[in-house]
């Protein structure tokens, strides 16, 4: 067996209007929305925005339709803030033309009032956009903008967001010295405004980096850090990567004990958390772990632990394979009859996968042809439809050509028998 290569979550691009650190008091928006002022209900309305485009679009979608109720055409800048909302939920559901359309406008509108702080969110968001497009200088472009405007008003937050942002653009793009240039900066600025969750998001970024150059130990460091932030202030639920990372790197040291003790951290947190995707990956990195030690009945015993999982919340990932892999290891142990049956297992699912695909591809095949067969209907009832009007057109010609006729040999006459008088 072989174990992937270790692979890290980034900090995704930030969206600066919104609290990137999980820090959402709903109580407290849920009161500021039902007793604020109308300045603090409309600020709740928006931060709900924020937090719900990641849980539940939705909700997100109810908050925006009152987000725009709250609004006044006497107001400028909240026109300007419903289409920016407008924007991040489409850009959400990667309607990138309606988004961009969305923050053109709040672009616009900000730059009438003279508002730098929504030109700044707006040119992030525009970066941001543009960097999911993976069309880079346009991102750059933005984020540069961003940080020239956040300089001028020494705004040192929206500063550090575009060195992030800039240093997750630079890593895509495998220029590591560069994006971890941009990540210390930011990360400087977070120390300054005593930003400590952000301090943690960027620490996390910088071991990516130190992984990609491989050096392992500057890895562990920063992760360590990481974990460490969300440790002192209880930010449970940001606690279950870092876990998961340096268990990642200690495996890939084959440090496996210390692995061991990391991955069963993360796994706690989920299960905590109700994470069941989270919860899987950690069944499968212990699985790998006690392969790798030929510890094959605890392996054995992690792995149909994450089978069943998958099966009771019918979660296809990894299911096919995992079925697989543990008949691989019962053949190996010589262990034929439990080999065979997940062998079946496995033929069973991948057949019903296969069904389930050809009938989905059936069905849209059919839906291709009825759309097909509709249109080619259509354009023969209009072209039937010209072809009347054409007839239709002709035979009203002919009358009128004939009328006319008959017209001129009346008046021919007429001039004829007025001629003999």
């Amino acid at each position: 067996m072989i174990k992937k290569n270790p692979f890290f979550a980034s900090v995704f691009m930030i969206f600066f209007f919104i609290k990137i650190t999980s820090g959402y008091n709903l109580d407290r928006l849920q009161s500021l929305l039902n007793n604020g002022t109308s300045s603090e209900r409309f600020d709740a309305a928006i931060e709900f925005i924020g937090y719900y485009k990641d849980v539940d679009i939705d909700s997100a979608q109810f908050y925006f339709s009152l987000l725009k109720n709250m609004s006044s055409e006497d107001e400028p800048s909240t026109i300007a803030y419903v289409n920016m909302m407008s924007g991040l939920l489409n850009q959400k559901k990667r309607n990138y033309e309606l988004a961009q359309k969305s923050y053109d406008k709040a672009y616009e509108l900000f730059v009438k009032i003279n508002d730098i702080n929504g030109i700044i969110k707006c040119c992030n968001n525009l970066g941001t956009l543009w960097e999911e497009k993976e069309d880079y200088p346009k991102a750059i472009a933005y984020f540069q903008k961003q940080l020239h405007l956040a300089d001028s008003i020494g705004n040192l937050r929206f500063q550090s967001s575009a060195y992030t942002n800039l240093g997750l653009i630079s890593q895509k793009q495998d220029k590591y010295l560069e994006a971890l240039e941009f990540y210390e900066k930011s990360l400087s600025l977070k120390k300054a405004i005593e930003d400590i969750q952000g301090e943690a998001l960027i620490y996390n970024n910088i071991g990516i980096i130190y992984y990609y150059i491989e050096d392992y130990d500057k890895v562990l460091e920063n992760f360590k850090k990481s974990l460490a932030i969300y440790v002192a202030t209880g930010n449970i639920r940001n606690q279950a990567l870092p876990y998961q990372n340096i268990g990642e790197i200690y495996f890939f040291k084959k440090e496996f004990d210390k692995a061991l003790y990391y991955y069963k951290k993360s796994y706690d947190i989920d299960l905590k958390l109700g994470d069941i995707e989270g919860q899987a990956t950690n069944l499968n990195n212990l699985f790998e772990c006690y392969f790798e030690m030929n510890k094959h009945e605890m392996a054995i015993k992690i792995l149909k632990q994450c089978i069943d999982l998958l099966e009771d919340f019918n979660i296809q990932n990894n299911l096919e394979v995992n079925i697989l892999r543990l008949a691989e290891i019962y053949e190996m142990s010589g262990k034929y009859k439990d080999a065979l049956h997940y062998y079946k297992k496995f033929q069973h699912l991948h057949d019903t996968i296969l069904k389930i695909s050809y009938s989905s591809q059936i069905e849209n095949l059919k839906e291709e042809i009825e759309k097909s067969q509709f249109d080619l209907n259509a354009k023969n009832t209009l072209l039937n439809f010209q072809i009347d009007n054409l007839f239709n057109s002709q035979i009203i010609n002919k009358i009128l050509v004939g009328i006319l006729f008959v017209f001129l040999i009346i008046i021919v006459g007429l001039v004829i028998l007025l001629k003999k008088k």
